[in-house]
């Protein structure tokens, strides 16, 4: 259920802007804050922009900033964590890299990275995939470490395999499992941690449908007019718990 829900999920935010019934930034001042109706299938906002054309074009958005920032996350922490477990004399530089990230708070580091940059999609990238680096970093390290106490690897050592041959051949293939499962579950966070900032308005330009955005956009009407921020907040927990639901399934195997 996790890997088909996750799958028509991310379809939907990849391809739902070419679903859109209408554009999604036209205002309509006659038609402000419209319950769901044949005209607007979920509504429109306080400036009469259609909610469903807004809420599908900012899917895209939403998990394109979490994806880069993921990617940033696991690459770097994935180098420094494996430089960590077998760097030899980078072995130093790769934990005080990791414990100097680690101390950081998360917010902080990504408003001072915004803070430098300026409002924007990039910064946002920028700040969430440092964040993400330590947590991944240290879970490369650990599962890394682990295998080294395994019998396949001592036996490897035993017949004199190389470090190279030792880390590539492997530990790899064995703590691939959970290596992947976790950066499906850093990719849930970066989304997170990104549309929380963009609910704060440092995403970047004003009025772009973004899910963080929206619900920042509906959190002023949710008594009158709730189904402004539910459907992007509804879509932003149900592909988080998908995600999730998917790193513990590979982590698992």
């Amino acid at each position: 259920m996790g890997r088909l829900g996750l799958l028509i999920l991310t379809g939907v935010a990849v391809l739902g802007g070419f679903w859109a019934p209408h554009d999604p930034m036209t205002t309509r001042l006659d038609q402000v804050s419209q319950a769901p109706s044949g005209a607007f299938w979920l509504g429109t906002d306080t400036l009469g922009r259609d909610v469903l054309s807004r809420t599908l074009h900012g899917g895209r958005a939403t998990l394109m900033y979490g994806l880069g920032a993921a990617g940033i996350g696991v690459v770097l922490g994935g180098l420094l964590g494996s430089i960590r477990a077998f760097g030899g004399r980078l072995r130093g530089l790769a934990e005080a890299m990791l414990l100097s990230l680690s101390a950081l708070p998360p917010w902080l580091l990504a408003l001072a990275v915004i803070a430098g940059f300026g409002a924007s999609p990039w910064a946002v990238i920028v700040g969430v995939g440092l964040t993400q680096i330590a947590p991944y970093g240290r879970i490369v390290a650990w599962s890394m470490g682990q295998a080294r106490t395994k019998p396949y690897y001592l036996a490897a050592v035993a017949v004199g395999a190389p470090a190279r041959h030792l880390a590539m051949r492997v530990v790899l293939p064995n703590v691939l499992p959970v290596l992947m499962g976790s950066a499906c579950v850093t990719w849930a966070s970066a989304v997170l941690f990104a549309s929380g900032l963009t609910f704060l308005g440092l995403g970047g330009a004003l009025g772009v449908p973004e899910w963080g955005a929206l619900l920042a956009e509906g959190r002023g009407a949710l008594r009158y007019a709730p189904w402004i921020a539910l459907p992007a907040g509804g879509l932003l927990v149900a592909w988080t718990m998908c995600l999730n639901a998917v790193g513990r399934r590979l982590s698992a195997l």
